[in-house]
């Protein structure tokens, strides 16, 4: 069991640094200006959010681990209360609004959702944000809310040595912990039972045996 949980922490480190670190070379390549210029839906279809749109989604395609990659921003510079989107890989005004079960609860709903340009989050669901745009550090954490479970790592998007949003990228913890599961339940079934089995077996002696 102990194996278990440290395979478990091991791997939680080793991706959320790769998002970290995967976030920090795409947000040097997002121009901050172009940023500027993202406030609502009809946003979409500037030249400016398909940049940034192309962007996330070469950085996705690099790495299958990575579920999402999305922008985001401070509502008028207010760290910590809402956020907004601003560019997300999944969202473009060529695209259904709704289209797949991000949260896997078998239906289509206002939770599953794309984000666009002006899309208020509430950060205090991701608290690394509010950190690597303090900071100016990347980092990655643990991390729930409305479309699933996830290791998010996210970088500062800087200009004039000032963060202005933040380029974050998820990976789906369930499918960590489902690897995990088919790797170590073999061995917990079998340590689990085989104490029982021993128990059981010396139990058998202790009983007495009918004269």
């Amino acid at each position: 069991l102990s194996l278990y949980f440290y395979t478990l922490n091991l791997r939680t480190q080793e991706i959320g640094e790769k998002m970290a670190s995967l976030a920090a070379v795409g947000a040097q390549q997002i121009n901050p200006d172009d940023l500027e210029k993202l406030h609502t839906k009809e946003d979409m279809r500037k030249p400016e959010y398909q940049k940034a749109f192309d962007i996330l989604n070469n950085i996705r395609g690099k790495s299958s681990d990575i579920r999402f990659a999305y922008i985001l921003r401070p509502i008028n510079g207010n760290q910590n209360n809402n956020w907004e989107f601003l560019v997300d890989a999944d969202t473009n005004f060529n695209l259904p609004h709704i289209w797949e079960d991000f949260n896997k609860d078998g239906k289509l709903d206002s939770n599953d959702e794309n984000v666009w340009p002006g899309y208020e989050y509430d950060i205090s669901q991701s608290p690394v944000s509010v950190q690597v745009y303090k900071t100016k550090v990347p980092a990655f954490e643990e991390a729930s809310d409305k479309w699933g479970d996830y290791i998010s790592g996210a970088a500062p998007i800087i200009k004039n040595e000032s963060s202005v949003a933040v380029l974050g990228l998820d990976f789906d913890r369930s499918k960590m912990l489902e690897n995990i599961r088919n790797t170590y339940m073999p061995w917990l079934v079998l340590f689990g039972v085989f104490p029982i089995v021993l128990l059981l077996n010396r139990f058998r002696y202790l009983i007495p045996k009918p004269k």
